[in-house]
């Protein structure tokens, strides 16, 4: 029996595989007990470390006995011996295995053995140095989730969701290097929504998203496009080019204020300068139409566009008006079919060929008849002109002044018109009255005109209502024998309304009319001087009997009047309605005059306080034409808190003559910044 069992042990030991002996139990030692395999994971343990009892993933199991040495979900025996990413450190003990700076077990997901592969390119996620191939390493990446939308960064095409992919906002697209970080704040661009920390965000300035800066848009590496000083975001408030170095809002005349919630404004205070030229005008045509006035009247058709074209080369807005006015229909003032006063046109622009047309058909209406006795109702006339209360005195039939049915029946298109007074003057125009006659009128101020059986009022309060629109008066008589008390008459208007100008108006004594000597007013017939009273020119002009030069005489006035009247100059706040906000009431603290501010504002004006608050409001007895100066005054703002977008509130500084006339504009915008989260910063 012996000789046949030995040659059967031998047989079964060397039949035996190596390393597929059970395990020695602890504190065995003997030399045949060695394992090469104690994990049965495929891999040596001499290769494992088990020499060092190296433990990768430090869970305290050697990685000789850890079948998943990095701890990443997938197995030694299928990770094996390879090295991916030529670190020296085998997969199966790397916890990284692509080597970008993004652990397996995070790119791995949440099934190890089915591992993912954004990007489709057969290398999965842990093995693939950028997983969604924006061109953006994993590890600058990371698993941050900016726009938390559940996709981290590393496979988000757009990882901060602002609608620029992130292979636009890399950079140099070199994955060795750091995306690009415009503003330096530490996060790349892919994870800014505000790439240039310029208070816009990307997804505004790139609206199409193209990475492409395109007309219309900002740059998002740039707080300053056009590099003209002011940033893409006081741009985008204005509503100017960012990309146009000469579109600005200064160069627009506007300016804007930065009002971050619960801080102080920036500027603290600005200065604005305004023209102080009349810039809109609403001139109304009082004509005598009874018999004697056929001269007068004719010149006006005849003439009226080519006044018109003169008066608009010199006020940019010039609106036309047409009234007349014959007597009481009552004897002994006037006869049947005769009236005080009738509005024939209201005030309307007259910037179209169909405006002009309107008014001169208005014009071609009057007809030079009837009136009875030598005064006339001018003065009744110019107080409908100013109220619009109509009146049945004396049998007359003036209705009042109703914007919906005062002629004409039809607006052209692109014309305006207003609602002020009983012609319908327009806010903001210098309300011109232009008296003709050739005689003085009932109730003014020659005491046996009056009339003793007829309520009408007499020229002061006719001058006062034209005074409280901050109307004035020009008068026009022709040279007939009752010339001089007509003159004398309308003087009375022209000088309660400050009609008066200094003789200098008619310039020197190259350019003035060769029959008026320096010194002189040049109101007389054909521009010939008339005598100053006390250096002043009362506003009324003389022309010949038969009307010749009328039209020329009522250019020349209003060219003086719009140059030459004094008036008293000062700046309001008005707020833009076309927002929730009370701009005026929420962001504008004052409105000062300032007198002392350096050119282009004109030295020497006087400044006063005419509301008693302290504060020096208004320019008084200013000629049109110099540049006045306002400091506008912000307050904090307490009542917009900031949203990720910015907000844009639009108030508009006026300038005024006297309050009435709208001498210039300009916009303020208050910029409300946005408050947009800080990006993470980049490891």
């Amino acid at each position: 029996m012996r000789r046949r069992l030995c040659p059967l042990l031998h047989c079964l030991l060397l039949f035996l595989p190596v390393g597929c002996t059970a395990a020695p139990s602890e504190g065995s030692g003997g030399a045949g007990a060695t394992v090469r395999d104690a994990d049965a994971d495929g891999i040596r343990d001499e290769d494992e470390g088990r020499a060092d009892a190296v433990d990768s993933d430090g869970d305290g199991v050697p990685d000789y006995l850890d079948t998943d040495s990095d701890n990443n979900g997938r197995p030694d025996a299928i990770e094996g011996e390879g090295d991916s990413d030529g670190d020296g450190v085998p997969d199966r003990a790397d916890l990284d295995d692509d080597g970008d700076g993004l652990p397996d077990r995070v790119e791995l997901g949440a099934d190890p053995s089915h591992p993912p592969d954004t990007d489709g390119d057969t290398l999965p996620d842990f093995r693939d140095t950028d997983a969604d191939g924006d061109g953006i390493r994993d590890g600058f990446e990371r698993d941050l989730d900016p726009d938390f939308d559940g996709l981290p960064a590393y496979r988000d095409l757009d990882s901060d969701g602002d609608c620029r992919p992130d292979s636009v906002e890399r950079g140099d697209g070199d994955p060795a290097h750091a995306p690009l970080d415009s503003d330096g704040d530490g996060g790349g661009d892919f994870l800014d929504l505000d790439s240039d920390n310029d208070g816009l965000l990307d997804a505004l300035e790139d609206a199409d998203c193209d990475g492409a800066l395109d007309p219309g848009e900002s740059s998002v590496a740039s707080a300053d496009t056009d590099e003209d000083g002011v940033t893409d975001l006081v741009e985008a408030a204005a509503g100017t080019d960012p990309d146009d170095d000469l579109d600005t809002p200064q160069a627009n005349g506007d300016f804007v204020f930065i009002m971050p919630y619960r801080a102080a404004p920036d500027p603290a205070q600005d200065t604005l300068d305004f023209s102080t030229s009349i810039s809109q005008a609403d001139v109304v045509f009082a004509m005598d139409t009874t018999a004697s006035m056929d001269g007068e009247i004719r010149n006006l058709t005849e003439a009226l566009q080519g006044m018109i074209e003169e008066l608009a080369a010199e006020i940019p807005s010039i609106g036309i008006g047409v009234t007349q006015y014959r007597d009481f229909p009552k004897s002994p003032y006037g006869v049947a079919g005769d009236e005080p006063f009738v509005l024939e046109h209201r005030v309307m622009s007259v910037g179209t060929l169909e405006g002009r047309a309107s008014v001169q058909s208005a014009v071609d209406r009057l007809v030079a008849e009837g009136g009875n006795d030598t005064p006339e109702s001018g003065w009744e006339a110019l107080y409908q002109i100013a109220t619009g209360e109509g009146t049945t005195e004396g049998s007359a039939r003036v209705p009042a002044f109703d914007p919906a049915t005062a002629p004409p029946s039809v607006i052209p298109v692109g014309e305006s018109v207003g609602l002020l007074g009983g012609v319908g003057f327009r806010a903001g125009s210098l309300p011109i009255v232009v008296m003709i006659t050739d005689v003085p009128n009932h109730n003014g101020t020659i005491p046996a005109y009056r009339y003793p059986d007829i309520a009408s009022p007499d020229h002061g309060e006719a001058l006062g209502a034209v005074t409280r629109l901050g109307g004035r008066v020009i008068g026009v008589v022709t040279t007939e024998d009752e010339g001089d008390e007509a003159r004398a008459d309308l003087t009375a208007g022209v000088l309660a309304t400050g009609s008066v100008v200094p003789p200098t108006a008619w310039g020197p004594a190259a350019v003035r009319p060769a029959a008026c000597a320096d010194g002189a007013c040049c109101t007389g017939t054909n521009g010939s001087g008339v005598p100053a009273v006390n250096d002043k020119c009362p506003l009324v002009f003389r022309v010949s009997e038969d009307g010749d030069g009328l039209n020329h005489a009522i250019v020349r006035a209003i060219e003086v009047l719009t140059t030459y009247v004094s008036l008293d100059v000062s700046a309001a706040a008005e707020d833009d309605d076309g927002d929730s906000i009370d701009a005026v009431g929420a962001f504008i603290d004052g409105i000062v005059a300032n007198s002392g501010a350096p050119a282009p504002c004109a030295a020497g004006l006087r400044v006063v306080d005419r509301d008693l608050d302290g504060v020096a409001d208004t320019y008084p007895n200013v000629f049109p034409g110099p540049t006045v100066c306002f400091d506008v005054i912000p307050r904090e703002n307490v009542s917009v808190p900031p949203t990720t977008a910015p907000q844009v509130f639009t108030a508009k500084i006026a300038v005024t003559g006297d309050g009435v006339a709208t001498l210039s504009t300009r916009r303020v915008f208050f910029l409300v910044p946005p408050e947009i989260p800080e990006p993470p910063v980049i490891k």
